[in-house]
C-alpha cells in the first residue's frame, strides 16, 4: 500500500474533491485520481463516487477511513521518531566531536 494513495484518499474524503486535494498535495489532477484508482484496485473495492456536488464516500470508503487515517498517523509518528533520532545522533556526534577538538588541543 502507497503512502500518497493513502495521503490523496484521506484528503479528498476530507474535502469531498478531487481538485482541492491536488491542490492542497501539490500532486497534478491526474495523479490524485490515479492514486485513488490504485487504493481501489489493491483493495478490490469502490471507495467513492462522483457527484455533482463532488466526491462521496461509498459505504466501503467510509469504512476504510479511519484505517487509512491510522496508517497515516503512525507513517508520521514514525518519520517524527526517525528525525529525533537522527538529531540525537547529530547532536551526540557534535559533543563528541567537541571534547576530540578540546582534548588535542590540551
Amino acid at each position: 500500500m502507497n503512502i500518497k494513495h493513502l495521503k490523496s484518499f484521506v484528503i479528498v474524503a476530507k474535502n469531498g474533491s478531487i481538485s482541492k486535494a491536488a491542490a492542497l498535495t501539490n500532486y497534478s489532477l491526474s495523479a490524485v485520481h490515479d492514486h485513488l484508482k490504485a487504493l481501489e484496485n489493491e483493495l478490490n473495492v469502490k471507495l467513492y463516487e462522483r457527484t455533482t456536488y463532488g466526491i462521496l464516500l461509498t459505504e466501503k470508503g467510509r469504512q476504510f477511513l479511519p484505517y487509512a487515517e491510522s496508517i497515516l498517523n503512525t507513517y508520521d509518528e514514525e518519520r517524527l521518531a526517525d528525525l529525533f533520532y537522527l538529531y540525537g545522533e547529530l547532536k551526540n556526534s557534535r559533543k563528541l566531536a567537541s571534547v576530540i577538538v578540546k582534548s588535542r588541543a590540551s
